[in-house]
């Protein structure tokens, strides 16, 4: 059947690209970052660092990283908190002042022999080397680009975006000294005509006078002290303060390398845009709840629901662990490669840092693999239990099926959801002011900026991030309150505002609603996809969220030097819309769906079928034990039969032979459960049909045998004590094929009689052997007699320390009772509760079954015929 694109899709897509222009228009007009003041070139910045490297650093050729043009992430957000994003837009485009928001960043280094390396082992041709260093492009490439030479941190230097010099660290013992003229000059200068402190002042006003801050009248506000040193005191660090500055306590700290030297350490700037002070203490507390409390109790919540679950088998670490061991891969990849280019890595031999690299990532892909594990097999577990259709396009996806109109229809949707997604969000970031957006920080992927490093980074976030909320804050607790009979609009709330902190790091405002709903109207449209539509859909529309707010984040960096990402990023958003549009142009029936029930899933209903058939068998086994007691002239008779599972292989009936006699049945079939029971069904046939033959006991019982014996397999045996009472005579009449004996107790203080004839069990053997074996016995009952007839359940239960209650002791509990007892259903309840203190509670093994009858003390009057009591006396 062939399929295409409806005109309501097409719209639809149209409708998607449309709002992902109007957010760009909205995100141009409201980010602050569009009107940065320009200033020099990176290649004019890494000109001036290589002519104060010398002076500032003490070597007069570095190797420089490329420099960053860097965000002061905490100043920026602080002032928008402040003042909000239209001041910001000002301020970088009119101010001098762009430095305090934006500085370029740069590290040097010196390339000397590595430990393994002989001293002429360097590059013979200095351009060659230069050449290399230039096309390596970041220190990362550095550390690889010469296998035979260890860079050796210089220091750092940051710049104004206009090239002035804001600060420096370093980390080595070159360093900058004054003349007496106060002039800069190399270190090692003759200037032991000046004292300590003087040289100090002059080499500090000589920096200052070089950089940014003079501009800011730097006026001298802390000496630091060391203590005396000979005559003099020995100063280490000069503090200034400095005037008109957009920030509060704005200083400059001249540190020089030790309480002897005149050499400069560091410039550094330090100031603040205190915004806690001012923020309410209520919304703080409620921020703190928020962000840290519900994260913790969620996370702590889903540890419970893990290990509950898995105990009880509802967990199949099988579907999801595919899923863990990618996400898993690509966060310890985007680690190690961090780590790769780490300085301290650097500083090690090629093979050794690329080995604690290759642990590193092998160590952070098991951990990441094995938590992830926990939290998909956690969501799938809840998920096919509160709502399996959700999950069905992920499966397919698991089975290699990407392109199908099913997994189509999901993506499409989600990337036209996504697509809505940021333009809702820039449409709230253009209407408050101060609101500020997260974005990435260059820093962070500074030193993995060299090609396939720096795209990685910039797919990898939104992957990871995407499967992290879509599975922890919005499968499981959306999955649990379904669960828990919670309606949807309830689960639509609880679940968006959850999601809503994992989804958007805002930071604290004044305007704390205003932070929280767009936190709220952004991560609502995947809530409501999840809930409408399926687990795709959602997990689409946070890639597609993820991927645009990458691509924006690119386009506003400073100087426009993440084209990577923009080109990352829309890469990501072309990749999913071309899975979703090649998907819905495939006809709906051109696969066949696999079978995508997990193994648990399937078990448990084999097990809910079993038990349901097992429930089905427990009532048609107490119905074929006899429903109705006989109501005999002159008798009590009362009985009791509790399995020990849900069907059980203990017998009892009494089937009426004429006026005054009944034929009573006890039977154990060896065994216990469905085979026992089905015996047990089978013996009642042949007992029912023989008594309409056959008066006498003996022919009953020898029948039976011979029926039973012939069609069953060998080793199946039942025990039996059957027998007629006659109450015309007051006799019992019976048999005992190999089961447990009968207790005769007199009224009053009769020594009880324990009877045992001769007999084998039912089906053991044939004929003539069966026959010849099997004695009758015939007692007379007199007034107030019991006959306790019971299965071995009774004498062979066990307490929880094995200890078993044994005939004697059950003999013996039963003749106290009966001596107490004035009815026989007295007698058996009596007698279970004895027993059931005996085991205290543990677990019965076997079926016990008792049938207690009594002649009573007054005879009654005979009835003209029998009749049978609807009421049976049972002890459940």
């Amino acid at each position: 059947m062939a399929s295409s694109i409806s005109r309501k899709d097409i719209w639809l897509i149209a409708s998607g690209f449309a709002a992902l222009f109007a957010a760009w228009l909205l995100f141009y007009s409201a980010e602050p970052e569009f009107y940065l003041s320009e200033g020099v070139s990176k290649s004019d910045i890494e000109h001036y660092i290589l002519e104060d490297a010398e002076q500032l650093l003490g070597f007069s050729e570095p190797i420089s990283t490329k420099p960053q043009l860097i965000r002061t992430t905490q100043t920026l957000s602080t002032w928008v908190k402040q003042h909000g994003k239209r001041s910001l837009k000002q301020k970088l485009a009119n101010s001098e002042d762009t430095h305090f928001f934006y500085v370029w960043e740069a590290d040097l280094f010196q390339v000397v022999p590595g430990p393994e390396t002989l001293p002429d082992t360097t590059l013979e041709d200095e351009s060659e080397r230069s050449a290399e260093l230039e096309v390596s492009g970041s220190g990362l490439s550095i550390f690889w680009a010469l296998n035979d030479e260890v860079p050796s941190k210089l220091g750092t230097v940051r710049y104004s975006l206009k090239g002035q010099l804001i600060s420096f660290e370093k980390e080595t013992d070159a360093g900058l000294t004054t003349n007496s003229d106060g002039e800069l000059t190399q270190p090692g200068s003759d200037i032991s005509n000046l004292s300590l402190h003087a040289k100090r002042l002059r080499a500090a006003n000589q920096i200052l006078s070089g950089s940014i801050w003079s501009y800011y009248e730097p006026e001298l506000l802390d000496q630091e002290s060391n203590g005396n040193s000979g005559a003099e005191e020995s100063i280490k660090k000069f503090t200034y303060q400095l005037a008109n500055t957009p920030v509060d306590d704005a200083k400059l700290t001249i540190q020089f390398e030790n309480e002897f030297s005149d050499r400069i350490q560091s410039l550094s700037y330090t100031g603040s845009l205190d915004f806690a002070k001012d923020t309410p203490l209520a919304i703080r507390i409620f921020n703190a709840i928020v962000d840290k409390v519900l994260p913790t109790l969620l996370f702590l919540i889903i540890i419970f629901l893990f290990f509950s679950r898995h105990f009880n088998h509802l967990i199949d670490f099988k579907i999801p662990r595919i899923d863990a061991m990618l996400f898993g891969l690509i966060f310890s990849l985007m680690i190690s490669l961090q780590l790769f280019g780490t300085e301290f890595l650097g500083r090690m031999h090629f093979l050794a840092a690329t080995g604690l690299s290759l642990l590193i990532f092998l160590v952070v892909w098991v951990a990441m693999s094995l938590l992830m594990l926990g939290v998909l097999a956690t969501a799938e577990s809840l998920l096919q239990e509160a709502w399996q259709e959700k999950s069905r396009t992920m499966g397919l996806i698991r089975h290699g099926l990407f392109s199908n109109r099913l997994v189509g229809q999901s993506v499409t949707r989600g990337f036209i959801a996504g697509l809505f997604m940021v333009f809702i969000t820039m449409l709230l970031y253009f209407s408050f002011d101060k609101i500020m957006l997260p974005n990435i920080d260059i820093r962070e992927v500074q030193l993995i900026e060299t090609a396939f490093f720096y795209e990685f980074h910039s797919l990898a976030i939104p992957a990871i991030t995407s499967i992290y909320i879509v599975f922890f804050s919005i499968c499981i607790p959306a999955s649990w309150l379904k669960l828990r009979k919670a309606p949807d609009w309830l689960i639509t709330i609880l679940v968006t505002i959850l999601a809503s902190f994992f989804a958007i790091s805002l930071a604290e405002s004044p305007g704390v609603l205003d932070n929280h709903l767009v936190r709220f109207a952004v991560v609502l449209i995947p809530v409501l996809l999840f809930l409408y539509y399926d687990v795709l859909t959602s997990l689409s529309a946070f890639i597609t969220f993820y991927g645009a707010s990458v691509m924006f984040s690119g386009f506003a960096s400073p100087g426009w030097s993440d084209i990577t990402v923009i080109l990352t990023g829309a890469g990501l958003l072309i990749s999913i819309f071309a899975l979703g549009f090649t998907g819905l142009r495939k006809p709906e029936a051109d696969f066949t769906i696999p079978d995508l029930q997990p193994e648990y899933l399937k078990k448990l209903a084999r097990e809910q079928r079993i038990e349901k058939e097992l429930e089905l068998a427990r009532e048609v086994h107490q119905t074929l034990l006899s429903s109705s007691r006989p109501i005999l002239n002159g008798y009590d008779i009362a009985t009791t039969c509790r399995t020990a599972y849900e069907v059980g292989g203990d017998y009892y009936d009494f089937i009426p032979l004429d006026e005054d006699k009944t034929l009573i049945v006890i039977a154990d079939v060896s065994g216990k459960g469905v085979k026992a029971a089905f015996y047990m069904t089978l013996l009642k046939g042949y007992l029912q049909s023989v008594a309409l033959q056959k008066k006498e006991i003996q022919d009953i019982v020898v029948t039976v045998n011979s029926l039973f014996h012939a069609n069953t397999p060998k080793g199946t045996f039942i025990t039996a004590i059957a027998g007629v009472l006659d109450t015309s005579d007051h006799s019992f009449t019976f048999v005992r094929a190999g089961h447990d004996p009968l207790f005769h107790i007199p009224a009053g203080s009769g020594e009880p009689q324990t009877i045992q004839p001769n007999g084998f069990a039912l089906g053991m053997t044939g004929e003539p052997r069966f026959s010849n074996f099997l004695k009758t016995e015939t007692l007379s009952i007199n007034r107030g007699d019991y006959l306790v007839l019971y299965t071995d359940g009774y004498p062979e239960s066990f307490n929880y320390n094995r200890k078993q209650l044994g005939d004697s002791n059950f003999r013996e509990i039963v003749t106290k009772n009966a001596h107490s007892s004035s009815l026989a259903v007295d007698l058996v309840e009596r007698t279970h509760r004895s027993v059931q203190s005996f085991t205290a509670g543990a677990q019965q093994h076997d079926d016990m079954t008792m049938i207690v009858i009594l002649r009573k003390a007054e005879e009654q009057a005979k009835p003209e015929k029998p009749e049978l009591e609807n009421s049976l006396a049972e002890v459940d």
